[in-house]
């Protein structure tokens, strides 16, 4: 029900509306076919970031699946979008490192939705969408440190994070 109302807001043009619906199907009752027309939706959308992270999750999952049309699909996407998708890295240096500690990003429109990143991934490049960013970083009894930024479609950013200042 969910993935034909996308069809329909997709027709009509309202390409975040669509890619909404098939976010709330694919959380409902996941599949693969609905992976990758999120994936697709959200490529069509502008979020690059984010559509090649669900194309690498619609890969593997059509591999699991055998169907190797949609794991090629998935595959072919990324591969498209490899230099087109902006790329963050957070640094975040062992003597500012305390018990707790959150890091998260995201488009700083939406500072609700900024995504966490784990701390196995901090130095590490990782896809994001293009626009003004946020990075936001909280501990417990700690103030809580941010960064935004503007990275658009291929553009890299390196933040380091501060040490955090005692809070409240």
């Amino acid at each position: 029900m969910l993935a034909r109302e996308a069809e329909t807001l997709l027709a009509a043009g309202k390409t975040p509306e669509a890619c909404d619906k098939l976010e709330e199907s694919q959380t409902l009752d996941p599949r693969g076919a609905t992976l990758l027309d999120l994936a697709l939706c959200r490529e069509k959308e502008g979020r690059l970031g984010t559509a090649y992270l669900l194309f690498d999750q619609a890969e593997k999952v059509a591999s699991d699946e055998k169907r190797t049309d949609r794991a090629n699909t998935a595959r072919g996407h990324k591969k498209d979008m490899y230099l087109k998708v902006p790329r963050v890295t957070i640094v975040v240096p062992k003597e500012v490192v305390v018990d707790g500690m959150e890091v998260r990003v995201g488009l700083a429109a939406n500072a609700r939705a900024l995504n966490i990143v784990p701390s196995s991934e901090w130095g590490k490049a990782f896809p994001v969408d293009p626009g003004d960013l946020k990075v936001m970083v909280t501990a417990p009894a700690k103030a809580t440190w941010e960064q935004t930024f503007d990275l658009k479609q291929g553009g890299r950013r390196t933040i380091t994070v501060a040490a955090l200042k005692a809070g409240d």
